[in-house]
């Protein structure tokens, strides 16, 4: 092989590993950004963050949490990823998906309290109640959210004895921006209870609550037609107030 030959063969050999580590790059690139790529249930609000911890300990999010302090960038909190909007993501943040933090921590029977993680599902907190003959008080006519999401939006039931979630919630224990976790309820930081409960994560992280249930009580289903110009007094007459009316729905004829 004379020289020139050898030249091309060198400058062709360098092209090769050039594009190949190209293509290999642009791969990694590709599946790392599909993997921090996230989304909520409408499908309309794809972001892609820089980092997902996903931890079930605490130590675990509090690092992540010193992390992002240390790093400069900003975190956003996710459960079941429902409240739609884009509002619950950051791009390039560091995202805290908090649904393996859902351990069930204790019952207590006699006074109807659950304590629990913020991650768990009001449908995994009913497979647990359920043999105790115990019931949530107020949550979403669906169980598949997460309390640390329902507790951040502030949901609200079908039960016309109860207004929104923050009336059956005893207390809750929130991971600050600085790493630290401090006890929050209505004599204890009340200013924070009424803020956090509603928040939308803006003033820490819900890690646990302490949440009253009721009694499992089997209803009697009852319909009633209605204009929707009689309901309101209806409702006054009938439905506020009465300890024998547990859950209400309305729907609309055309």
């Amino acid at each position: 092989m004379n020289k020139r030959n050898k030249v091309f063969f060198l400058v062709f050999f360098m092209i090769l590993i050039y594009f190949s580590l190209f293509i290999v790059s642009i791969h990694k690139n590709n599946d790392k950004s599909e993997k921090l790529l996230i989304n909520d249930i409408s499908r309309l609000n794809p972001t892609i963050v820089r980092e997902i911890i996903k931890d079930d300990s605490v130590e675990g999010l509090i690092k992540g949490i010193i992390k992002a302090n240390d790093e400069g960038i900003k975190v956003s909190i996710s459960g079941k990823r429902h409240s739609q909007g884009g509002h619950a993501f950051y791009k390039d943040s560091l995202l805290l998906d908090m649904t393996s933090f859902n351990k069930i921590i204790h019952l207590d029977e006699k006074e109807k309290v659950l304590r629990v993680e913020s991650g768990a599902t009001w449908g995994e907190i009913q497979d647990y109640i359920n043999s105790y003959n115990l019931s949530i008080e107020v949550m979403q006519a669906s169980n598949i959210f997460t309390v640390g999401g329902s507790l951040s939006s502030n949901v609200h039931g079908n039960d016309p004895n109860y207004g929104p979630i923050i009336t059956t919630v005893k207390s809750f224990r929130l991971l600050l921006a600085n790493g630290t976790v401090i006890s929050v309820d209505q004599s204890n930081n009340p200013e924070l209870f009424g803020l956090v409960i509603g928040g939308f994560g803006l003033f820490g992280v819900i890690l646990d609550a302490d949440l009253k249930l009721t009694d499992n009580i089997l209803y009697e289903k009852r319909t009633v037609g209605l204009t929707y110009s009689d309901f309101p007094y209806y409702f006054k007459k009938y439905m506020e107030n009465n300890s024998d009316i547990g859950l209400y729905d309305t729907k609309l004829s055309i």
